[in-house]
């Protein structure tokens, strides 16, 4: 596994992004989105040395913004979906990743991310009404799809818990959405124990629960204090083997196609090399980050024993 960052700077696009690789059942297929480039932008946060690879990330990171509603983003730049592509409305969960590692890098203010949380975000909540559901989602959680509530949209636990990680980081958990949000994490971990198939159920557009872990104890990084349970309890799960090459980062519906990225799974071994010889290297207080919350520091010391949406 490379764990340097000018092996990982070798990884990526003269535009900025870390390609991918999508496996379908019949065709294997490069490309460029703006899910995975993100989330390696996520595992190098405060990495010391990264800011050149970080900034054309984020370049590229950026273009997925959506014209309506303004704030939201896709996992496509508008214009450079690839051309075997389905036309997809704009999801919560890229909307978050980024507006997160935008934010952080300062591309954009407190007021705009909050405007994103409170007029796209919100708007896209699971109803009271809607009477069948799985057992583990609560009323209030949010969609993936940001789309007209007359289409198909799944409830996802990767995706309400990087939307709890955003409210976080902006010290908004008293909007609407985030104790239910929260509620639906915890509830569908405990549901799902460790039993793989249920697994699958919880997180529809993230094949394996790796995925879950990861974004919860990113929420938590974030000040979501009350997932540290639901932290503790993912770590308790047996995960398989350790992200590599051929590690799936993101699914369509089910896992019918899965996105790789070699880049990803080198940007976390080198955040783990990294950690295990300087825990200090990532520190939360360093000047890329937000200050955090007071909500962020209650949760540093708590214990902790289709087409993708993203």
């Amino acid at each position: 596994m490379l764990t340097s960052l000018a092996a990982l700077a070798a990884l990526q696009h003269p535009d900025g992004c870390f390609p991918s690789t999508v496996v379908g059942r019949h065709a294997t297929r490069a490309d460029r989105n703006g899910f995975t480039t993100a989330l390696v932008v996520r595992a190098l946060r405060d990495a010391p040395g990264a800011e050149p690879i970080r900034s054309a990330a984020l370049e590229y990171v950026a273009t997925c913004a959506a014209p309506c509603p303004p704030g939201a983003f896709g996992f496509w730049p508008q214009r450079a979906r690839p051309g075997w592509a389905p036309h997809l409305p704009p999801d919560a969960d890229d909307t978050a990743i980024m507006t997160i590692e935008l934010l952080r890098a300062g591309r954009i203010s407190r007021r705009e991310a909050l405007r994103t949380a409170a007029s796209v975000l919100l708007r896209h909540r699971l109803a009271e009404s809607r009477s069948i559901r799985p057992p583990w989602v609560v009323p209030g959680a949010f969609l993936t799809w940001l789309a007209s509530p007359d289409l198909p949209n799944l409830v996802d636990c990767c995706v309400n818990a990087n939307v709890v990680a955003l409210l976080a980081l902006l010290d908004a958990t008293d909007l609407p959405g985030y104790g239910a949000a929260v509620a639906t994490v915890s509830a569908a971990v405990a549901w799902a124990g460790e039993r793989p198939a249920r697994h699958r159920a919880i997180t529809p557009f993230y094949p394996t629960i790796a995925g879950l872990h990861e974004s919860v104890e990113h929420a938590v990084e974030c000040g979501a204090a009350e997932l540290a349970p639901t932290l503790a309890a993912l770590r308790q799960i047996d995960e398989g083997p350790a992200p590599g090459p051929d590690t799936g980062w993101c699914c369509s519906a089910y896992s019918a196609t899965v996105w790789r990225c070699a880049a990803l799974a080198a940007a976390r071994a080198f955040r783990t090399s990294v950690t295990t010889r300087s825990p200090t290297c990532f520190s939360p207080g360093t000047p890329t980050s937000p200050a955090p919350s007071s909500r962020a520091r209650s949760a540093s010391t708590t214990p902790t024993a289709a087409v993708p949406s993203s």
